[in-house]
């Protein structure tokens, strides 16, 4: 075969590969707690995502719930607060982000009410971002309030952890209904997952950094540019989770990258006026 023929050969079957369909190609493959991880750090770093759902609270007690450990969710129709019932457990759930007296007082006679029919625990979740109640001034309904709590009314305070998993698994849930999550690419964890280097302080308290400590660890991202949250709280020694640095560090001029691990965050040098 000559040159010619071989180049003229080689041309005909370039032209028929090309008009060939690509060959299918698998999704890249991705770990549900990756996928939930990355979710959770992303509304860890925006303080907007944080805020008092009932949305997320009411999804986490009834559709979440629903079928665990034998639980049965139904909705009590005839109480107006504590209409989300664990049937099992006999768990009553209200939903209330308000601090008004008036209004508390008539959830503290409903739990007392519902508790005398037999209920075992009536929970009112509480989020970091709403204000403390009961109130020192709510003299009044003290009774009312104190009697409630003794029969089960449990005025439940999240900690902000525990917001940004829920908040987050609510995210991801309404995704994957609206189809904006490719379920054939996840895979389900086959074994233990292999430990991380994830640091887990013990202090989870708002405002829990001084500003000098606040100072320190601006200028320690600004030396580094680029640095992971992780590597903030342990290089300085804060005893503060990634929640509490990321919110006490809001309005500064930074950039943040949530992953399956941790936070990046990203120092952005602010335009001269």
């Amino acid at each position: 075969m000559s040159v010619r023929n071989l180049l003229q050969r080689s041309a005909e079957r370039l032209r028929e590969l090309q008009k060939q369909p690509p060959p299918p190609t698998k999704p890249p493959q991705i770990r549900i707690e990756e996928l939930f991880n990355t979710q959770v750090n992303l509304v860890k770093s925006k303080e907007a995502l944080q805020s008092y759902s009932q949305d997320a609270l009411m999804w986490f007690t009834q559709d979440l719930a629903n079928g665990v450990n034998g639980i049965s969710v139904e909705t009590v129709k005839p109480n107006k607060w504590f209409s989300t019932k664990w049937n099992d457990e006999s768990i009553h759930f209200a939903f209330e982000g308000g601090d008004s007296a008036p209004r508390w007082k008539v959830i503290a006679n409903e739990a007392i009410n519902v508790a005398e029919k037999g209920a075992k625990k009536l929970i009112v979740f509480r989020t970091p971002d709403l204000k403390q109640v009961p109130k020192p001034g709510w003299k009044a309904i003290g009774p009312i309030l104190d009697k409630a709590v003794t029969l089960g009314l449990d005025i439940h305070s999240l900690d902000l952890a525990s917001v940004c998993e829920i908040h987050a698994a609510r995210d991801l849930y309404s995704d994957a209904l609206q189809g904006n999550v490719d379920l054939c690419s996840i895979t389900s964890p086959t074994g233990p997952k292999p430990p991380t280097k994830i640091v887990k302080p013990k202090a989870k308290v708002a405002g829990a950094l001084s500003p000098k400590q606040k100072t320190e660890i601006l200028q320690f991202i600004e030396l580094k540019r680029f640095v992971s949250a992780n590597d903030v709280i342990q290089q300085l020694k804060l005893s503060v989770s990634v929640e509490i640095l990321l919110k006490e560090i809001q309005g500064a001029p930074i950039k943040t990258f949530p992953g399956p691990d941790t936070v990046v965050i990203q120092w952005r040098n602010l335009p001269s006026p």
